[in-house]
């Protein structure tokens, strides 16, 4: 995979510009070029799914990879918004996105089959197109159905993201996930709560009312478990699961230093105790023991 290898600057970083700036700079091997995190926009966070010392990190100006929790680096060259970034459950070489190019307007739904070197429209995201999704997801039981958020309402496509078509709830959506071990059970996190749905997205109802107005920031599944990590505005990182019986538990993890707050998580589909989280202040966080501590890395 080809990258542009950046150094991380906490003392001199290189500023950049909103959302309508300018794009970041970047440099080959040989250029000590500094940037900061909280020079910039993220939209979301995976581990690779083929090695484990990969986090990419899905921003305004690009997808950054973050190596061995040190060296941070541009992936390919495009510094367009990465929003709805989600990588495929199984092939790491497959990746999906929507957002906005570097120029300006929607990207529609993008494509990439060799690991974020290039990209390809593979549809507008519906005959209104193209679209900006601000929310998408590649269900981890089903990589064929992908749901996005769009003007509203959430869309479907189970032909891998070719086609579309618009559900009939109109939800405010702020990030989508699918049940690894239910094709059928998709859940939406809101400002009024964790949702769900056990019918691809036709229709929903509160994950738990314990939950209720409860702001849910992010989900992340956990492979081969009926297991959600929750960023959560009020109540912190949460692990949301089901018993073998069936019962709903909710788990509050460890809170990060200094009162800050969960925006984002990820979780290393090979270490079950190995969690990322990026702070409201664009602090990002590791744990390795299921969210117990945490420790900057960056």
């Amino acid at each position: 995979m080809h990258i542009k290898y950046l150094t991380i600057g906490l003392t001199i970083p290189l500023f950049l510009a909103g959302c309508a700036g300018t794009t970041p700079t970047t440099g080959n091997a040989t250029d000590n070029v500094q940037v900061s995190l909280s020079d910039t926009h993220v939209h979301g966070m995976s581990v690779d799914k083929a090695t484990s010392n990969r986090l990419y990190i899905a921003t305004h100006h690009g997808l950054l990879v973050l190596e061995g929790d040190v060296r941070l680096s541009l992936v390919g060259s495009s510094t367009d918004d990465f929003m709805g970034f989600s990588p495929h459950p199984t092939n790491p070489a497959v990746l999906f996105r929507s957002g906005h190019p570097s120029r300006g307007g929607n990207l529609g739904v993008e494509k990439s089959d060799d690991g974020a070197l290039s990209w390809k429209r593979i549809s507008d995201g519906g005959s209104d197109g193209p679209v900006d999704f601000h929310a998408m997801a590649v269900h981890p039981a089903n990589p064929d159905l992908l749901l996005g958020w769009f003007n509203g309402q959430i869309r479907r496509s189970t032909d891998g993201g070719k086609t579309w078509e618009i559900l009939p709830e109109r939800i405010s959506v702020m990030t989508l996930a699918g049940d690894p071990s239910n094709p059928d059970t998709v859940y939406a996190g809101t400002q009024q709560g964790l949702l769900m749905s056990t019918d691809q997205g036709d229709t929903w109802s509160s994950a738990d009312p314990s939950l209720a107005g409860v702001t849910v920031i992010d989900i992340e599944p956990q492979p081969e478990s009926d297991t959600l990590f929750l960023a959560t505005a009020e109540k912190g990182i949460l692990r949301f699961g089901f018993t073998s019986e069936g019962r709903k538990t909710i788990e509050q993890l460890g809170a990060l230093p200094v009162s800050d707050s969960a925006m984002h998580i990820a979780s290393d589909p090979k270490n079950r105790d190995t969690l990322y989280v990026l702070s409201k202040n664009n602090v990002l966080y590791k744990s390795v023991d299921g969210g117990k501590m945490w420790q900057q890395i960056l």
